[in-house]
Order: structure tokens, then C-alpha cells, then sequence
């Protein structure tokens, strides 16, 4: 079935039926007249990108995501990323919009002076709130970023320097409302405030231990079966810490984790920056309650031992990451005295030890690939001439334009 359909088919047993699972989905929830599970990683992160999802993690779980946004949302429509690229080369809004390029200039100008005008008010708010959505100080930084991005496409200076004076100071004060919504506590105090000092502590008046469930198999986390001690939904929560699920032994993180509400038990979008705020839940119809993050206590002892250990965690993986480069840059120098076919056996010789994150014949990414022996199976099976021969074609321009920037750099010295 995946083979049939162009898809990735490296992977585990429960991953390749999850896949064709939202194969299968993505049948009934087309974007734009096309199956979201058949889009390349780059075309899907773009995607997820423009419904304002997180777009960090695998393409099995970028999908997943977008997936489940469609369904919670029917008959929603979004920006493809061809979509996208044609919305930025014609230097206007997606086309999502459907407006002529005159209508978006003068939206932009309107929404530019009620933005200034609103800042000299002190209403940050409604800044946020220029294009309809219902953004409160409540509101999850999820939401408020989504509307921040969406008017900042309309009010970015690049668009409207030479169409209205303001331009600069309009998107200025789109960041600092952006700014003073999400992290009160950062943000510089206004006119006639008082400065806020640091805060010690907090309460957990109206917070709860919100379930949060694994990207890939949905089995909740922090279940007392882990073996986890309470104070590790603090770490998770924070963004300092991720775990590896007990079912399918996917590492996450909070930003990847499906979080679903307290009250209605319906997945709402989180962010770190969320945990000492209390956010609204997102399904307004039929909840709409506010709710907080639970904060437990942890020693002093335990936060020293977390900083270790996220410090040596991250050296460990600075220093694998320095020995990847390494080994590429001597492998790059090895390819020099190469004819053409032996630098096609070499390419897949590191495409099987995991230096090149495309396959070297149809350039397809392949992050969703398990193992080794997942490569190897895919270079047995890539035979797709049409793809080959795009592949070949493309990096025969990026030599060409590589040759043509070093002969003009050349003429420069």
C-alpha cells in the first residue's frame, strides 16, 4: 500500500499501519485537492506552518498533527506549500485571502493606522484582535503567535515602506503587543507602570495536572507505572526536559506531546511559555474554561542534578554532532580525486551511515527512517526514473550556480 502510493515504508509494524491509517485519513480531509500524506517533508512543513501548528518533529508526527487539526476542523482551508511560495513571490498575503493585490494594500494601510492608534491607547490586545480572533490576556501563546503571524504578513515594513510613512512604527507596535500578551512578566513596563519585580513563587489556584499522551501511539504520559516521580510534569511542562514513551519508546517533548484539557478533555495547542500563565481552552462552543498548570515542589538538590544532566546531555550531543562534521568534511576531501561513479557509490555509502539526510539517487528525505537497514531497502527499491532524473537536474544547477558564484568572486578579488 505505501509503496503504491510513493510513501516512506521504513519503520517498525506499528508505524507503517499508523501511516497508512492517515493515508487513509488524509483521503477524506484534502488540502486544496491533495492527500496531506503524500507531500514531501518540506511541502508538509510548510503546511503545518501555515495552519499555525507546530511543524518540530518527524513527518510521521507533523502529519499526525495536521491530520487531527483537519478533522477538528472540517471544511477548513489552508495554504498549500505551493500555495505559499506563489504567496511570497507576489509579495502579498496567502492566497487563502482571495483579495487583489489593491484590496490587501489598502487592508494593510487600514490595519497599519488602527494599530498605531490602538498602541497610543494602550489596547495590546486589540492590536492582536485586528483580524477577528478572539485573543484575551487568557489566551495560550499558541494562539496569540498565530495571530501575531497573521498580521504581521500584512503590516511587515518590507510591504509598506513605501506606501505608508508609518509602516515601522506599525509593526513595532505589533511586536510590543505581541511582547506584553505573552510575557508580562519579561516585557518592559509601559508608561506610568510600575516595574514588576521577580517572582518567587506561584499559586495553584485553578491549576490542574493536565493529561498530555505520546505523538505516535497516544498513550498518556506520567502514569505512575513510569516510575516517574510528580515533579517531573514540572520539567516537562518547562520545555527543560524530554521523555521517552514506556509503549513505543518515541522520545518527546512538550511541544510535541498531545495536551488535552482539564475540563473537556479536548487537545489544545501548548507552548512552555504557557506553564505560569492560565490560558483559555480553545474549544469555546463547548467549554471555553480557564484553567493553570500545576507547579509541584522539587528540592533544590533535584533542580542541580536536572542541570547537570540537561548540560551533559547537550555536550554529549554537541560533541556527536562535531564528529558527524568531521566525518563529512573528511569523507567531502576523500570525494575530490573521485570519477562520477564512484562518488555515486560513495554518496550512498554515507547515506547508509547517516551522513546525508536525503537519498542520493531521488534526493527524497527520509527522516522518518528508522535504522540503517530501512536505508539500505530504500536504495534496493528507489528506482523511480522520473524522480531520479529531477533529482540529477537539480544538482546539476546547484553545481552551476556554484561554479558561477565562485567565477564571479574570483573576478571580485
Amino acid at each position: 500500500y505505501l509503496k503504491t502510493h510513493k510513501m516512506t515504508q521504513g519503520g517498525e509494524k506499528g508505524t507503517l499501519i499508523n501511516r497508512i491509517r492517515m493515508h487513509i485519513e488524509g483521503q477524506k480531509h484534502q488540502i486544496d485537492g491533495s492527500n496531506p500524506a503524500e507531500l514531501p517533508i518540506a511541502a508538509l512543513r510548510k503546511t503545518v506552518a501555515g495552519f499555525g501548528l507546530s511543524c518540530i518533529g518527524t513527518q510521521d508526527e507533523m502529519l499526525e498533527l495536521l491530520i487531527t487539526h483537519l478533522k477538528e476542523n472540517p471544511g477548513v482551508g489552508g495554504p498549500t506549500a505551493a500555495n505559499e511560495s506563489n504567496a511570497s513571490s507576489n509579495s502579498s498575503v496567502p492566497a487563502a485571502t482571495g483579495t487583489p493585490d489593491e484590496d490587501v494594500e489598502a487592508k494593510s494601510i487600514r490595519l497599519a493606522k488602527t494599530a498605531l492608534r490602538l498602541s497610543e491607547e494602550g489596547d495590546d490586545e486589540g492590536i492582536l484582535r485586528l483580524l477577528g480572533d478572539d485573543i484575551t490576556k487568557a489566551s495560550s501563546v499558541g494562539a496569540l503567535r498565530k495571530a501575531y503571524l497573521k498580521l504581521s504578513l500584512l503590516l511587515h515594513p518590507d510591504k509598506l515602506q513605501d506606501k505608508f510613512d508609518g509602516a515601522t512604527r506599525a509593526f513595532q507596535a505589533l511586536v510590543s503587543a505581541f511582547e506584553h500578551v505573552s510575557r508580562p512578566e519579561l516585557a518592559p513596563a509601559k508608561k506610568g507602570e510600575k516595574p514588576k519585580g521577580p517572582m518567587i513563587s506561584r499559586s495553584n489556584q485553578g491549576c490542574f495536572v493536565t493529561a498530555m499522551a505520546c505523538p505516535r501511539c497516544k498513550v498518556e504520559w506520567g502514569k505512575k507505572v513510569e516510575g516517574n516521580p510528580e515533579y517531573y510534569y514540572n520539567f516537562m511542562m518547562m520545555g527543560v526536559k524530554s521523555f521517552t514513551c514506556s509503549t513505543c519508546l518515541l522520545q518527546f517533548g512538550c511541544m510535541t506531546a498531545l495536551h488535552k484539557c482539564p475540563h473537556c478533555r479536548q487537545r489544545f495547542e501548548y507552548h512552555p511559555e504557557d506553564y505560569h500563565r492560565k490560558i483559555k481552552c480553545c474549544n469555546k462552543d463547548k467549554c471555553g474554561k480557564e484553567f493553570g498548570f500545576w507547579l509541584f515542589d522539587v528540592s533544590e538538590r533535584v533542580l542541580q542534578e536536572l542541570h547537570k544532566e540537561v548540560k551533559d546531555a547537550q555536550e554529549r550531543r554537541m560533541q556527536r554532532e562535531e564528529a558527524k562534521r568531521r566525518r563529512t568534511a573528511a569523507a567531502l576531501r576523500r570525494q575530490g580525486s573521485m570519477d562520477a561513479r564512484a562518488s555515486a557509490v560513495h554518496e550512498e555509502k554515507l547515506f547508509l551511515l547517516g551522513l546525508r539526510d536525503a537519498c542520493p539517487r531521488c534526493g527524497e528525505s527520509l527522516e522518518g527512517l528508522p535504522d540503517e537497514e530501512a536505508q539500505r531497502k530504500h536504495l534496493m527499491e528507489c528506482a523511480d526514473v522520473v524522480k531520479i532524473a529531477q533529482h540529477k537536474a537539480k544538482q546539476e544547477r546547484l553545481h552551476q550556480k556554484a561554479a558561477e558564484r565562485e567565477r564571479r568572486e574570483g573576478l571580485q578579488e
